[in-house]
């Protein structure tokens, strides 16, 4: 009788390899985005940190057929300081909502009359809030109020025709949007 022996040579494996040698592989991109996950929540949470809010400033307007209310949020580290843009005459954020255009004897002449504008009439042509309201009776063709109870409607809205009734300023219909337009003299 004949025996044959064989002895199994051991091959020495990493600790690590004797841990997880029965794990299955890595599953490529799915083993990385929990990663990805977290860089981007690290990211964003510096720039959080740093002032970044993902915008500029922001403004909100009131626009009240009486009054209006114009403020301006700025970034900042939190949620922004707001500061609410005040009536030039009163000095109250709470501001009239009357536009008055100035006649050409009556317009500031200065350095910001000079500034060039693409708006039209300039800036330095036209008076809003408390220092237009005064000149409702004193110039009533020139100074509008009360226009945000037409804005939107069809010129032969019957709200459009008793503001005609109520007021100096004429409301004309546009020939090309066929839109109602504020007509100052």
């Amino acid at each position: 009788t004949t025996t044959t022996t064989t002895t199994k040579t051991k091959t020495k494996q990493s600790k690590a390899l004797q841990r997880h040698g029965k794990d299955s592989p890595s599953g490529g991109i799915e083993s990385l985005i929990p990663s990805l996950i977290g860089v981007a929540i690290l990211v964003v949470s510096v720039m959080a940190q740093r002032g970044f809010r993902g915008r500029a400033s922001v403004a909100g307007i009131d626009l009240g057929t009486t009054n209006s209310v114009i403020c301006v949020q700025a970034p900042s580290k939190s949620v922004g300081e707001i500061d609410c843009i005040k009536d030039p005459s009163t000095g109250s954020p709470i501001i009239p909502s009357v536009v008055s255009f100035l006649e050409p004897h009556e317009r500031k002449v200065g350095p910001s009359s000079k500034l060039p504008s693409n708006l039209v009439p300039h800036p330095s042509h036209v008076v809003v809030g408390q220092r237009a309201k005064q000149r409702i009776d004193s110039h009533p063709h020139h100074t509008l109020y009360n226009a945000k109870r037409v804005l939107g409607r069809p010129p032969n809205d019957n709200a459009v025709r008793d503001l005609q009734r109520e007021v100096e300023f004429t409301l004309v219909e546009d020939e090309v949007t066929a839109e109602v337009v504020f007509q100052v003299e």
